[in-house]
């Protein structure tokens, strides 16, 4: 099997307060950021355990900038969007991991280059 190519680019990892965290991305194929929600869970067993929010959001029509278009081939979105899905469940899961969480998630997206905010 042939590896696709990922041109998802990590844009921001945001930290608000001790509650939520949001994650964007961009992808050549949308027209604006791909985002995800992960919101803070614990009860009292002590350690952070984190769901994804909401769905992961963008604009799942293609967007061509060179024609300043919509495209109609929707494999390029589904694409986009699988791309994203498998980025946000994978920091889902670091969020969540005993050893590391935040800092964990952080750290991955920092070696991706993006940017991590902390508010």
């Amino acid at each position: 099997m042939t590896e696709k190519k990922n041109n998802l680019e990590f844009v921001s990892l945001l930290e608000i307060g001790d509650h939520y965290i949001q994650a964007s991305w961009s992808h050549p194929e949308s027209s604006t950021e791909i985002i995800a929600i992960y919101r803070d869970v614990t009860k009292d067993n002590g350690r952070e355990d984190f769901v994804l929010a909401q769905p992961i959001r963008g604009p799942w029509s293609t967007w061509d900038a060179k024609t300043d278009s919509i495209v109609r081939d929707y494999e390029i979105a589904q694409n986009a969007r699988a791309e994203a899905s498998d980025q946000a469940l994978r920091i889902l899961d670091l969020l969540n991991q005993r050893e590391g969480g935040i800092l964990a998630a952080k750290k991955y997206w920092d070696s991706n280059r993006g940017i991590v905010y902390d508010y």
